[in-house]
């Protein structure tokens, strides 16, 4: 299995550190905590995949993927956004016009979020 950069963008550390529980195992899991210092490594390091929240200070997780979406060089990189305040459906309005995206509610069972995971990394060269 290819090892990948996940780039993790959320600002409760608990939330980081099940990230990282969850795929440091297969995959390299960079942390940041808002969106501004992700959008940062997002562009340093070209991650294969990125998970941020949507509620977050400095740059929330809507205004990070539509930054992301608009630089020529990550712009393509898949990204997962979840949020236990909106739902998927809330996300996905939210973020029209920011497509592709994968929404996904923070409550629901962590193995949806490794299957996502999983999906988007077997479409990948």
């Amino acid at each position: 299995m290819l090892r990948r950069n996940i780039l993790a963008a959320d600002d409760s550390t608990l939330v980081l550190d099940s990230l990282d529980s969850l795929f440091s195992r297969f995959h390299r899991v960079i942390h940041a905590r808002n969106g501004a210092i992700a959008l940062t490594l997002a562009r340093e390091l070209r991650p294969h995949l990125i998970i941020s929240d949507v509620v977050m200070r400095a740059l929330d997780g809507v205004q990070f993927l539509r930054e992301v979406r608009r630089d020529p060089e990550i712009g393509h990189t898949p990204m997962i956004l979840w949020s236990v305040v909106y739902g998927p459906a809330q996300v996905k309005a939210l973020a029209n016009g920011s497509e592709p995206l994968v929404a996904l509610n923070k409550s629901d069972d962590l193995d949806v979020l490794v299957s996502t995971v999983s999906r988007l990394f077997d479409t990948q060269p």
